[in-house]
């Protein structure tokens, strides 16, 4: 998907149809699982508190993609 900057967006964030209170990131190669606990994103051991934060971590952990 291009952006209105021309930049190519990484990442997709979506409900997970198949486990209640995930949402489901498909981030270059890798498929990963975020819980929903309150307001509070959980990934791993990390609490983040909105899909930016989450995926601001996730550009800096996986340079590679």
């Amino acid at each position: 998907m291009k952006t209105a900057d021309s930049q190519y967006l990484k990442y997709c964030l979506f409900l997970s149809r198949t486990k209640l209170g995930t949402v489901e990131i498909l981030f270059g190669n890798k498929q990963l699982f975020a819980y929903i606990q309150g307001r509070f994103l959980i990934f791993g051991s990390m609490k983040f508190e909105s899909i930016e934060d989450l995926c601001s971590y996730m550009k800096k952990e996986y340079k590679s993609l």
